[in-house]
């Protein structure tokens, strides 16, 4: 498939647009017992993850702010998946380094992102790829389901 089939699939399979459909997504707390650790500079977004993912039962690892202190919280903490902004540090680095070393590791992790164009389909195959922009409550249960799909290793839905 060519770059443009790729990214197309990628849209169609963001969060939001493939998942959601399962109202009780969020009972039950389908992350507890799970660390995840967030990547993201954005003080009111990291706030708003982090609250997420505390409703579902994670224990949340970070926020990490930059790559330094992601790579310390990573080699720090036992980690069960990882939310990763793909521009950090105040909108100058991207995350990839750090994806590198989760996948290194073998620990699930999504992008999220206000431009999914910006992650490259082709070295990141099958990485659920989520717009910032969807956080809406059917769009935070689909969130919560792709984190808990990524943890119990479930291949990626066709």
């Amino acid at each position: 498939p060519d770059r443009r089939q790729i990214v197309g699939e990628l849209r169609r399979a963001s969060v939001g647009l493939r998942y959601g459909e399962n109202d009780n997504t969020m009972s039950g707390q389908p992350l507890h017992g799970h660390r995840i650790l967030v990547v993201e500079d954005e003080k009111p977004d990291a706030r708003r993850f982090g609250r997420l993912l505390r409703e579902a039962g994670a224990e949340v690892v970070g926020p990490a702010e930059s790559l330094e202190v992601a790579e310390r919280l990573i080699a720090e903490h036992g980690l069960s998946a990882a939310w990763l902004d793909v521009w950090i540090d105040d909108n100058t680095k991207e995350v990839w380094p750090v994806a590198k070393l989760l996948a290194s590791k073998g620990v699930p992790f999504l992008f999220c992102t206000r431009i999914p164009e910006d992650v490259d389909p082709y070295a990141w195959p099958g990485t659920p790829v989520i717009r910032k922009q969807i956080f809406s409550e059917r769009g935070e249960r689909a969130i919560v389901a792709e984190l808990a799909r990524l943890i119990a290793g479930r291949p990626f839905p066709g």
